[in-house]
């Protein structure tokens, strides 16, 4: 079987690798270079307690009162606001307690699944996971005493063993993680995990390269159209037709996929970091959450920090002002030195779905065209979960199992 993939980001060099190893035969296409988009400058994070949908009430206000400040967290150009009135309309429906409870529990039935699957196919490629865990900090001890009650709630249900440890002042903090300066509260959380997003990028596409699957960058994919039963994705450097096409270009599948007859909401959310050497490695995540910042740590002393939320329109456009309010937020905890040395600075796009649940479904109107898109800020940790279930659809002929992943939900 002939299988063409759209995008080469996380989802899709996952599940190129995993039809691969079922004997399919793997067309890439990809309209960037491979591991652009929101693949390699993601903060590594796989925490199944803390996937949470998007939409909840302390956005919704944080988008009101905070939306035009150019030190906030969360960012909406003026221009690109009417592009996004009715993508935050259905954010604010989804916010609904009742809705978000909905929205939480959907995720939650598959957490477990998901990050077995994600540790399992690390371990199978041959990258390194950690579970030292997060370190939480915060400006002040009341602020770090809630955030460490509501972590506490959260994990009660949890179906993942965590530890969390008291509330530790600066001085305590600095002790346990030395590359902090004394001005934080917090506490940590064992039993998250953590990894380095450009190795397993990088691991992946050698694997490709290695098992011979043909790989197009600089290739945009416009459309699906069916032809005497076959697939045929149209491009901007020509056709190529498989017996499925699978789409997984991130934010861009939405006009894909629309394109093709199938409509739903997709946004880019456009996230930023950029990388800091420190006078030695870091033992744990970084979760500023005073700052809505994270810290990932790369190996070789370097930190990436990575952070905000900006909807702009343009999921390219480098906003070096958004780099700017991430240095000012985390520089009460770390080295000012290394701040003004960073180096590796990035923008990516995160594609967003108003309800935080990503679509994973057959596109109607074709025999075998499918659609992996949304996963907000849950991508590498729900990608090999995710390929499982496109190999399944695809090789198997399968229907989906998972109804919150339908296309034709109610959003």
């Amino acid at each position: 079987m002939r299988v063409v993939i759209v995008g080469a980001g996380l989802i899709g060099l996952t599940t190129a690798h995993v039809l691969t190893q079922a004997g399919a035969e793997v067309v890439l296409v990809e309209r960037s270079v491979v591991g652009s988009g929101a693949a390699r400058g993601n903060a590594g994070q796989v925490c199944p307690d803390q996937a949470t949908p998007m939409a909840k009430t302390s956005l919704i206000v944080s988008a009101l009162t905070q939306v035009y400040r150019k030190d906030s967290a969360l960012h909406v150009s003026a221009g690109t606001l009417p592009g996004y009135l009715s993508f935050l309309l259905k954010v604010a429906q989804n916010s609904v307690p009742s809705k978000y409870a909905a929205n939480l529990a959907a995720l939650r039935q598959v957490e477990s699944v998901a990050t077995q699957a994600f540790l399992d196919f690390a371990e199978e490629i041959g990258v390194d996971v950690s579970n030292k865990g997060y370190l939480h900090v915060y400006s002040t001890q009341e602020a770090a005493r809630e955030g460490r009650k509501s972590t506490l709630a959260r994990l009660a249900d949890s179906q993942m063993p965590h530890r969390v440890g008291e509330v530790l002042d600066p001085s305590s903090l600095v002790s346990i993680e030395p590359t902090l300066n004394p001005t934080g509260y917090g506490f940590l959380d064992e039993g998250s995990f953590f990894t380095n997003p450009i190795h397993y990028v990088e691991t992946l596409h050698q694997r490709l390269v290695d098992a011979g699957v043909e790989i197009h960058e600089g290739t945009g994919a416009t459309s699906v159209t069916e032809r005497e039963g076959r697939q045929v994705l149209h491009t901007t450097r020509g056709d190529f037709a498989g017996d499925s096409i699978i789409i997984t270009a991130g934010v861009g599948s939405a006009d894909v996929a629309a394109a093709s007859g199938c409509r739903f909401p997709l946004k880019p959310g456009k996230g930023y970091s950029f990388s800091v050497k420190l006078d030695r490695d870091p033992l744990y995540v970084f979760k500023f959450e005073s700052a809505h910042v994270a810290g990932l740590p790369l190996g070789e002393k370097s930190l990436r920090i990575a952070g905000t939320m900006e909807f702009d329109g343009d999921r390219d456009r480098f906003n070096a002002s958004r780099i700017r309010q991430i240095v000012a937020a985390v520089g009460p905890y770390l080295p000012s030195a290394a701040l003004e040395s960073r180096s590796e600075e990035w923008v990516g796009a995160r594609p967003l779905t108003p309800d935080g649940i990503p679509v994973v479904d057959k596109l109607p109107g074709l025999s075998s065209t499918y659609i992996a898109a949304g996963h907000n800020m849950l991508g590498l940790m729900h990608a090999p979960f995710t390929a499982e279930i496109l190999k399944d659809m695809v090789l198997r002929r399968g229907m989906l199992r998972h109804r919150q992943f339908a296309a034709s939900r109610t959003f």
